[in-house]
């Protein structure tokens, strides 16, 4: 066929714009590709697909799921998975749900009655059942109150619930999160009014208009048996809420009382207000973390119960329900105080937002080193219970100043403070369908007094079967000008089953390091825990005829004394649940010395603002608790001493003689999965990490955001997702990166391949439950998810203490206890780890509020900083020792965004060194969190001295290293090659560097690892679809270039030639 020229000057127009088209294809696709290869980590766990695999696998028995969750033929059983998730879902709430109020035994219902279920937080998509952003439940598997309600028995109006869930879905009632303060919870200039929280509760007119007034009507009188109410405080990472009018948002409804976010809303009041009028029965359930002032809920007649549920998580509402319809008798106790006005105590005082003066001459509120902000913990450890029950005691007792105005909440109008004016529920509260009682038989101590032993025989008094919480307290004696002591701290507690009208003997071992004092000044100045000699020391229950909790501790302990409601006290006490004795001087000095045998010496005095500028802060004391009250440590000032630390600059880097000091080294064959099981002091660990050349021991250390470095040279096979969130499960689906390899593979075919095992309720709701075995079973729980999504490790716990009910993070955090969140976490911890599940806890240490959290300067004491924080993470990470010598403990931390003092806290050598390794004998894994956008404060190479193992990030473009000094004065990044010619003569950086590796990878040789990683096993590059895609844009874009090239060229070549031909052919006419 002969082209004419107009079909060749088509076609070379067309192959112009195909080429210049797919040339843009070809660019996007390459574009794309180097994007999410960048962030393959982040990438896969959204998409939930994989980039990698291995082949040459192990035998898969080192670690194996449950029997229960496998069939015959070993394959995957994930019916009976989801079950066991539905199941302790479950129980979490009916064992960590707590019954605050149950006038004239309002509850439990029969379960059949005819029920309306009211207010925002009841309806499927504004019910709050776990955090907002952190570690939130998977959504998509919730079950919402109104079906587990149905489930239970109960008949439910739906005419009121299909209202409510139309009018909560506008936008005028979609309540705002905790403040966000800017969207990210870093650095922050101002708290915005747009930030403020807003309840968001529609009026009770607005759900009659969209029911219609006539069927509304109808329904409330025919479900009218009972109103089940809900009320709740959300909580999220990177938000807070503010106290005052500073966080409450009044522009849909306004907040009387004390105004504070935290207390009920006039929208919620009308609420209540309406079900008194018009049903038999109000029952009002708690939905929140963030403790909500209740005081008036309380003292109101006409709510009949009130019913804390924490956050419920996917499940956890078949649990309320069963509460309330008798199936299940409730025996959670709350895990934090909730005040009758939350603003009221110390801790409130320095909350929030706080700039150095002069920090902009520094540049610190910039993206260098993010260094402007600061907290000051001026109330020492008086935080909590620590606080309300310590003035409590010292106001009967007359001492202290403690009943004077100072730190007198709102709803007191008596001009003194007073303990029934200030507390609702005190920490560890709880009713049950039925009565308990509880005293001591017995108490035994060690032979080396570390520890004791508490026999307490318990007896159910009622006719229902329920569950006891024994709560062991400890006093010691204080006196004046002495160390600072509270009146009972938490020492120990189990729980107990016990039938209607039985008695059953619990024993609980109390160690008693922690009910000794820290003393910075003891052992010549030096600093160490002691216990003064002589009398005055009680065990006491938190259990007397009134109550439970810490309350009932301290008035047991008063009537031990002599003191009786003549004196003041709200309640009497019960004398047999106290034991008193004598500490002897010949052990005053015990626990100057650590489990490990390591001496304990101060560690964080640069923690505390006066070791800077002497006598600035004035630490609470109950010596006279108005004279110390806390004053608001507003525009403090940096000092030169401050500001190398604050940058940084504490490290020079060193030329010093490395020839002892091995990388790469080709003498040994000793394997990383040689090391499966083997003991930290294992000499083979030498020959393992001598093999690793510094170039893998950098990125190794540099990058742990979940997918680590392979090191082919010691068989350390790496490539997919070694690590992943999950305070409440494990944040993947069942196939996600199920391994094809072992017997229990979960398909992309199986019913359940996209299940997700972040199932639980929340933080708080499980220390609520106050059943250390019950952690550990759900640890086993994640285990088995573990085994089966093929992942070693999760960064869970969170264990940060409830400093105030304020901070926006609490619902991913136990408690306002150290004692309760340790083992809490070591439960878990220790049934996770059966299965081969590392469990890494965080954000160690002192993250307790959300505002300007990145590079925050966290100032107080160190007594403070030892007896709150840090109590749970030394319970934890410490763990103890069996009687065959093994030791149970944690394997993993990371640590947090703020800095210790004005050193970051992973870089902070005395809390990181002389503190998490030398005295707690800590050999794991340690993590800093995300550090790739933050990294201009969290340095690598002062990390690695101080001991961090890891830094959760990707090593930027597959060459650089985060938080390093590039050269212009700004920590952002820098080649990997650069690092290594500037750290590889500095013999202290290398040998820690060394030191880590050694950590780390022990802590992983002790995971389901061992399943499948031998010499033979090696990564396979996957072929997912995201991979086809941006490959198949280049392929295609490289055909259709190529293509649209020939094209031109061939119509360029045709036309050039047949304008040869034309041209010759009209030379050739003129001729003639």
């Amino acid at each position: 066929m002969k082209l004419t020229q107009k079909t060749l000057d088509t076609m070379r127009k067309a192959g112009r714009i195909v080429s210049v088209a797919f040339a843009l294809v070809i660019a996007a696709g390459c574009a794309a590709g180097s994007m999410l290869e960048a962030n393959a980590d982040q990438v896969n766990n959204f998409l939930h697909t994989q980039t990698t695999t291995t082949t040459g696998g192990g035998d898969y028995d080192s670690f194996t799921p449950d029997e229960e969750y496998l069939n015959s033929n070993g394959s995957a059983n994930t019916d009976a998975l989801v079950q066991a998730h539905i199941d302790m879902g479950t129980r979490l709430a009916e064992e960590g749900s707590v019954l605050l109020k149950n006038s004239s035994s309002a509850l439990p219902l029969a379960g059949t009655e005819k029920v309306t279920l009211m207010g925002y937080r009841s309806t499927p998509n504004n019910a709050i059942y776990g955090m907002d952003i952190g570690s939130p439940e998977e959504a998509s598997q919730n079950v919402s109150f109104h079906d587990a309600l149905e489930a239970a028995g109960f008949d439910v109006n739906e005419t009121v619930c299909d209202a409510y869930a139309t009018v909560s879905a506008t936008t005028t009632y979609t309540a705002s999160g905790v403040n966000r303060l800017g969207g990210t919870g870093y650095y922050v200039e101002e708290i915005t009014e747009a930030n403020r929280y807003n309840v968001g509760e529609p009026s009770i007119d607005e759900i009659r208009t969209q029911a219609g007034e006539s069927a509304f009507d109808g329904s409330i009188e025919e479900y009218g048996d009972a109103a089940i109410i809900v009320l709740g405080r959300p909580s999220s990472e990177q938000g807070d809420y503010y106290a005052g009018s500073t966080g409450a948002d009044a522009s849909n409804h306004s907040i009387s009382g004390s105004g504070n976010s935290l207390s009920l809303s006039d929208g919620e009041w009308d609420l209540i207000n309406f079900a008194k009028e018009n049903f038999d029965k109000v029952v009002v359930v708690i939905t929140t973390a963030n403790a909500m002032e209740l005081e008036e809920l309380e003292d109101d007649e006409g709510v009949d119960a009130i019913l804390w549920a924490g956050y419920p998580g996917n499940y956890g509402f078949y649990g309320v329900a069963n509460i309330l319809a008798g199936k299940a008798n409730p025996s959670g106790r709350l895990a934090d105080t909730y005040a009758s006005d939350s603003a009221s105590s110390p801790a409130m005082v320095n909350y929030g937002l706080y700039l150095y003066s002069n920090q902009s001459q520094y540049g610190l509120n910039s993206n260098d080193y993010y260094g402007g902000a600061y907290i000051v913990q001026a109330e020492g450890i008086y935080t909590g219970y620590k606080y309300y029950e310590t003035r409590y005691e010292d106001t009967v007792m007359n001492q202290g100043n403690a009943s004077s105005s100072t730190g007198v909440g709102y709803y007191n109008d008596t001009g003194a403070w007073n303990y029934g004016e200030e507390v609702t529920y005190s920490f560890g509260y709880g009713l049950s369908y039925t009565t308990f009682s509880q005293e001591i038989t017995n108490v035994e101590f060690s032979s080396d007094y570390r520890t004791a032993t508490v026999t307490v025989s318990v007896t159910n008094e009622g006719d229902v079967d329920g569950k006891s919480v024994v709560q062991v307290y400890g006093q010691a004696p204080y006196t004046e000008g002495g160390v600072e002591k509270a009146s009972v701290v938490l020492l120990a507690y189990e729980k107990a089953d016990v039938a209607a009208g039985e008695t059953v003997t619990v024993t609980v071992e109390a160690d008693m390091q922690y009910l000794a004092s820290y003393d910075s000044t003891a052992n010549g100045g030096e600093g160490t825990y002691i216990m003064d000699a002589g009398d005055g020391y009680y065990f006491a229950l938190g259990c007397n005829s009134s109550s439970e909790g810490a309350h009932a501790a301290v008035n047991n302990i008063l009537a031990a004394k002599g003191y009786t409601t003549a004196d003041g006290m709200d309640e009497s006490g019960n004398e047999d649940a106290v034991y008193e004795f004598s500490w002897s001087e010949a052990n005053s000095g015990l626990f100057s010395t650590s489990k490990s045998g390591t001496e304990v010496t101060n560690q964080l005095e640069d923690m505390d603002y006066n070791h800077f500028q002497d006598g600035t802060v004035t630490y609470l004391s109950r010596s006279n608790w108005s004279g110390t009250w806390p004053s608001e440590y507003t525009g403090l000032s940096i000092t030169q001493d401050m500001l190398s630390y604050l940058q940084n600059s504490f490290h020079e880097t060193a030329d010093t003689d490395v020839s002892d000091i091995v990388f790469g080294s080709e003498e040994y064959e000793t394997s990383f999965p040689d090391m499966f099981g083997s003991d930290f002091d294992d000499e083979r660990w030498a020959e393992v990490i001598d093999q690793i050349t510094l170039e893998n021991a950098v990125y190794f250390t540099a990058s742990g955001n979940r997918t680590f470095q392979t090191m082919d040279e010691i068989s350390f096979i790496a490539g997919f997702s070694f690590v992943e969130n999950g305070s409440v499960g494990i944040q993947k689906t069942l196939s996600q990166q199920s391994d094809a390899n072992a017997p229990w593979y979960v398909s992309s075919g199986d019913s359940n391949s996209s299940y997700y095992t972040n199932s639980f309720g929340g933080a708080t709701l499980m220390a609520s439950t106050w059943n250390k075995d019950l952690m550990e079973e759900m640890g086993v729980l994640w285990g088995n998810d573990a085994l089966f999504i093929n992942i070693p490790m999760v960064w869970a716990p969170s264990i940060n203490t409830h400093r105030t009910p304020y901070n926006g993070r609490n619902g991913e955090y136990y408690s306002e206890d150290g004692v309760l969140s340790g083992y809490t976490a070591l439960s878990v911890g220790k049934g996770a780890i059966s299965k081969g599940l590392i469990t890494s806890i965080k954000h160690f240490a002192f993250n307790q509020q959300e505002t300007a959290r990145n590079g925050i300067s966290t100032f107080m004491n160190e007594q403070s900083a030892r007896e709150g924080e840090l109590r749970g993470f030394q319970i934890a990470l410490e763990g103890y020792y069996n009687e065959d010598g093994t030791r149970t403990s944690v394997l993993g931390i990371m640590t947090a965004y703020n800095r210790a003092g004005t050193v970051y806290v992973g870089a902070h050598e005395g809390l990181m060194q002389g503190i998490l390794r030398d005295e707690w004998d800590f050999n794991g894994y340690a993590t800093s969190d995300l550090a790739q956008s933050r990294s201009t404060y969290m340095p690598y190479i002062e990390s690695m001295l101080a001991g961090t193992t890891n830094f959760d990030t990707a090593i930027n473009n597959g060459n650089t290293v985060w938080g390093m000094d590039n050269g212009s004065g700004s920590y952002v990044s820098m080649p990997v090659a650069t690092l290594i010619s500037e750290i590889q003569n500095d013999a202290e950086v290398l040998t820690a560097i060394k030191e880590n590796l050694h950590y780390s990878l022990w802590a992983f040789s002790q995971s389901n690892l061992a399943n499948w990683m031998t010499d033979t096993t090696r990564t396979v590059w996957v072929l997912n679809w995201w991979r086809a895609l941006y490959l198949g844009c280049e392929i295609v874009g490289g055909i259709a270039v190529a293509g649209g090239v020939a094209m031109y060229v061939v119509s360029y070549v045709f036309s050039n030639k047949g304008k040869k031909q034309t041209a010759e052919a009209e030379a050739e006419r003129s001729e003639e």
